[in-house]
């Protein structure tokens, strides 16, 4: 009866005119009432996730999205046909789906909890490498979103703290090879925007969502295993510590810091040779901590919209730095330093663009940490 009333409302007051399409979505996003009383569609769920990820309350937004989605039930391919005979229509039905996936997906991980939105169980695209659309960029995202989720199910989960000890290592090494996997079937020029040669051109902000969603599945497989791995290096007199990243494992052999020469010496870039396997993670780390580091203000300029996600990651590039300056090898010490100090710029960068990200706090840890260096 109030959902009745709050429409019949809706419908009597005058229209406003709208300078852009995106004023129009977040007019439609911030009346909460309106919106939830309107019946599930494809203009409302369109309408919920256009506010995209920079909106501070995510959380309502991806709750009033998910609920559509159910009320849909547009779980496979032949339910959307079903629904849409339109080819168009199915389309940007996929489209829609796959893009509240990958928002959902981030925003549940990065807070600790289980995807909703598992992309594996909808079928709505196929995330087999040999079966991506080239020229689909989503494809890419999605598959990003899809390694977080999986990953964070099967090795971080309350689910999976239970699972036996060398039953978690093999997962682990089991991610790590789909991740290398991943990257190995991308074109050649999505490869090497990874590395840090940034997009140009009319589909640059999508380019640099796969760029970021790279860095952030290389932070949670890698990330959380720096700082045991280091603890127990000094606790067992500075001896090899033990790794899930094992050295002579197919997906490690295959990852991205071998691929390019001998695994001995990449290892040895970090924490030398005689400690290859406890510093590996490191060593992952700092590679994509520096490429975020060093094009963080490029990105800015191309997609001030990317403001809180390039925070996010920068905020746990600036950890890796400090673990590379106190624990790295000599050279990559010096390397460090040098970033630290480029962190300082870029989060004053990302503060101008949106002042509700801290900055002074940043600038104090700098600050400290180049004091005890």
């Amino acid at each position: 009866m109030m959902g009745q009333r709050a429409s019949e409302e809706a419908e009597k007051r005058p229209l406003v005119t709208f300078k852009s399409s995106g004023e129009y979505s977040q007019a439609i996003v911030d009346s909460y009432t309106v919106l939830y009383s309107t019946k599930s569609g494809l203009l409302k769920l369109q309408a919920v996730i256009a506010s995209n990820c920079g909106h501070p309350q995510l959380s309502e937004i991806l709750s009033i999205a998910l609920n559509c989605f159910r009320d849909m039930r547009l779980t496979n391919p032949g339910s959307i046909e079903k629904v849409f005979q339109n080819a168009d229509d199915q389309l940007m039905v996929k489209r829609s789906i796959s893009f509240l996936c990958c928002l959902e997906t981030r925003h549940s991980v990065f807070r600790g909890m289980p995807p909703l939105l598992q992309s594996e169980h909808l079928g709505i695209l196929h995330l087999e490498p040999g079966n991506w659309d080239a020229g689909n960029l989503l494809t890419y995202q999605l598959a990003a979103a899809t390694w977080l989720g999986t990953t964070f199910s099967r090795v971080y989960s309350p689910h999976a703290q239970h699972k036996k000890t060398s039953e978690r290592l093999a997962e682990i090494q089991a991610r790590e090879g789909v991740l290398a996997a991943w990257h190995a079937a991308l074109p050649d020029d999505i490869q090497k925007m990874l590395g840090g040669r940034l997009p140009r051109g009319w589909d640059a902000s999508m380019r640099l969502r796969v760029f970021c969603g790279y860095h952030e599945c290389v932070y949670l497989l890698f990330g959380p295993w720096i700082r045991p791995a280091i603890l127990a290096k000094f606790q067992n007199g500075g001896s090899p510590a033990a790794s899930p990243f094992s050295s002579t494992s197919p997906s490690s052999a295959s990852s991205l810091s071998s691929s390019s020469g001998n695994q001995e010496t990449e290892y040895a870039r970090y924490g030398g040779a005689a400690d290859p396997e406890s510093m590996y993670a490191l060593g992952r780390c700092l590679e994509s901590a520096y490429t975020i580091i060093s094009g963080a203000n490029e990105i800015l300029s191309l997609d001030r919209s990317l403001a809180r996600r390039i925070y996010d990651l920068m905020t746990v590039s600036l950890c890796v730095v400090v673990y590379g300056i106190k624990f790295g090898h000599p050279s990559v010490k010096k390397q460090a330093t040098v970033h630290l100090g480029i962190c300082c710029g870029v989060f004053c960068s990302l503060h101008m663009v949106d002042n509700a990200l801290p900055f002074e706090e940043v600038l104090d840890v700098v600050k400290l940490i180049h004091s005890d260096n």
